[in-house]
């Protein structure tokens, strides 16, 4: 019995081993920290103090990219007629533009463009207005993304009368991109006395870039309710004139798939000019 109970003593104290050597051996979360100073637009000294840490397990949403999109194959109400076209579409943050054309290879005999596009969530809305085969004819096109990335939806145009029918992209068309949650703060301040806090809520870490987003939850100029967007970049030690950042203010949907995408905000990149941050 004292053999057995020893073997199960030796056993157990082994198994403590083996956990606390695993905990111990998980990677930190991604992160990004900082306390650095920088001009931007004028020579207004600012500083920014932030840090914002990445969940590696628990997702904030997902965003959609039509940047994949090659086809519209596009059906008149009534007819079982198909036309694909050709498309090439660019977006930024929920904007959404491009052109296309029809047939699908071959040359244009037909040729649209996008004058006004936006991708919110999985709700895809374009307009159109042709400039070769229908010239000035303006089509409308309202769809939905699919789990799969395909889209689907109706659109109408002017074309010798009010015209309606559906339109579809074949699965992959549209790629999923995922925020991360995270946690974390960020507090600028700068010379002229204007002051705000963020909560950081979503992170997204890369190599020496990071991105990370959330709500100004407290400042003295009325800029509650605005999201910051920022993205850093970690040139090396010390980070003065290497290092670098950018950031703006925009909406919570902007600000959450421009994590996910890793897209650059609007203002910046300003290069750091005192301090020092940190990717890791």
């Amino acid at each position: 019995m004292k053999r057995l109970i020893g073997a199960l003593a030796f056993s157990v104290a082994l198994l403590v081993v083996s956990i606390t050597a695993a905990v111990a051996m998980a990677a930190p979360a991604p992160k990004t920290t900082g306390g650095i100073g920088y001009t931007a637009y004028s020579d207004v000294q600012r500083h920014l103090e932030f840090v914002a840490i990445q969940s590696t397990t628990n997702t904030c949403g997902t965003f959609w990219n039509v940047t994949g999109v090659s086809q519209f194959t596009f059906r008149l109400t009534s007819d079982t007629t198909d036309y694909t076209h050709h498309v090439v579409l660019t977006q930024n943050g929920q904007t959404v533009g491009g052109s296309g054309g029809y047939p699908l290879t071959g040359g244009d005999a037909y040729h649209w463009n996008i004058t006004a596009g936006s991708l919110i969530g999985n709700a895809l809305s374009l307009t159109a207005v042709y400039d070769l085969g229908a010239p000035g004819t303006t089509m409308h096109m309202t769809g939905t993304i699919a789990s799969n990335g395909s889209i689907s939806g109706t659109w109408d145009d002017n074309f010798g009368g009010a015209r309606t029918g559906t339109f579809t992209a074949p699965a992959g068309s549209a790629a999923a991109t995922v925020s991360y949650c995270g946690k974390g703060n960020a507090y600028y301040s700068d010379a002229s006395g204007l002051w705000y806090l963020v909560n950081v809520t979503t992170v997204s870490v890369l190599d020496q870039t990071a991105w990370f987003a959330g709500p100004v939850i407290a400042s003295n100029f009325g800029a509650e309710g605005n999201w910051l967007f920022a993205k850093v970049f970690d040139g090396g030690e010390p980070g003065k004139l290497v290092d670098q950042a950018s950031g703006s203010f925009t909406n919570e949907v902007t600000a959450t798939s421009g994590v996910a995408g890793h897209l650059a905000p609007v203002d910046g990149p300003f290069t750091i000019t005192s301090g020092n941050l940190q990717v890791h």
